[in-house]
This record gives C-alpha cells, structure tokens and sequence, in this order.
C-alpha cells in the first residue's frame, strides 16, 4: 500500500495552561498520503481512514517551580501510552515516550495531552503511521 505518514515535532517550550490540555506540534516535518492530517502549531492528529495506525511521541518535561511527576496521555486514552517521570530537583528534566498500535474504525482525532500543571515540555516529536 502506498505510504500514510505524518511526522510532526515542536521544539520550542511550551507550557499548556490547563491539566488535560493538548500539546501542540509547530512543524510538520513529513505529511505522505491522506489518511492522517494535523495543521501546523494545533494539538489535532486527524486519522481519517479505518485501518491500524502506529503512534509513537516523545518530549522531554521540565517542572519548572517544584519537585514531582511529569506526564503525558493521548486525548483518549490508549492503553500502554501514559508515561511519567519523576523530576527530583527543580529544573530537572525526564524524558516521556511511548508507541501503541491501535485500531481505528473511521475519524479519529489523536491528540497528547499533559497530565497536572506547572510543567513544561520541550522536543515533542509525534509520528502516525498507517499499517495497512
């Protein structure tokens, strides 16, 4: 089959405002096929074909003002894809990363949302792929 990919990151630090909001991808490095879209500088992944897509992130969080746990989960949660890291010292960093496959029946919106407040998250690369 032919290639269905997008590969998006943001590099930039940025800190969402709100528990559960959306971290958001400024550059679109890859965009192959039609069956996954994102504008560039939106949290939106659109997976706009049923079929079995790979999903991989990674950031790295920093909590800037205390000591405690970073982490990050998929809008709607997929099984196997929260991650957390402890951040021992203000100023530290962890790194947060994870790769499910999952099953989509029709338009999906994926998206990698933070967990808790005062946190902010740098590097954040995203990559959706459709397998079939």
């Amino acid at each position: 089959p032919p290639l269905n990919a997008l590969y998006a990151t943001n590099v930039p630090s940025q800190s969402p405002a709100s528990d559960g909001a959306a971290l958001t991808f400024d550059t679109n490095q890859l965009e192959e096929g039609t069956a996954i879209t994102h504008t560039a500088s939106s949290g939106d992944f659109t997976l706009t074909e049923a079929g079995t897509y790979t999903i991989s992130y990674s950031v790295i969080g920093t909590n800037a003002s205390a000591t405690g746990e970073a982490s990050v989960q998929p809008g709607t949660e997929i099984p196997g894809s929260t991650k957390s890291g402890t951040i021992a010292a203000t100023g530290n960093t962890t790194s947060l990363s994870a790769t499910v496959i999952i099953d989509a029946a029709g338009t999906e919106t994926i998206t990698l949302n933070m967990i808790g407040t005062g946190f902010s998250f740098t590097n954040a690369s995203m990559l959706i792929k459709k397998e079939d």
